[in-house]
């Protein structure tokens, strides 16, 4: 998502912000880790009642934290992949930007008016 605005400066104008990700996506994605953490912890938590108590509950709690930590480290694996495939659009636009603003206009001129 490509947020800002654009400045005056001398006989131009300025862009000034920033390329990154869509608020609502990483609210969404804060919220997906969030409930793998939730689901680990529970696990752990069943993990450590189940060890002291109840050996019936050991294989359901080893499934729910094994299911947790598999989505947290899905989590941050696909958030750093996400991240190192997007890290030079940044420069990239910049560039894109700057070559367009250098080319010549070969467009209809249309003559002033007296």
């Amino acid at each position: 998502m490509l947020r800002g605005r654009l400045l005056p400066t001398g006989s131009g104008s300025q862009f000034v912000g920033v390329l990154g990700w869509d608020p609502v996506l990483k609210a969404l994605t804060c919220c997906i880790f969030t409930s793998f953490a939730g689901a680990f912890l529970t696990g752990v938590t069943l993990l450590i009642f189940s060890a002291a108590k109840q050996a019936s509950l050991f294989m359901p709690a080893l499934g729910v934290t094994a299911f947790g930590l598999f989505g947290m480290v899905a989590a941050v694996i696909s958030t750093l992949v996400g991240y190192r495939e997007t890290r030079g659009q940044a420069s990239y636009l910049r560039s894109w930007i700057t070559g367009q603003m250098a080319m010549e206009w070969f467009g209809e001129r249309v003559a002033p008016e007296d």
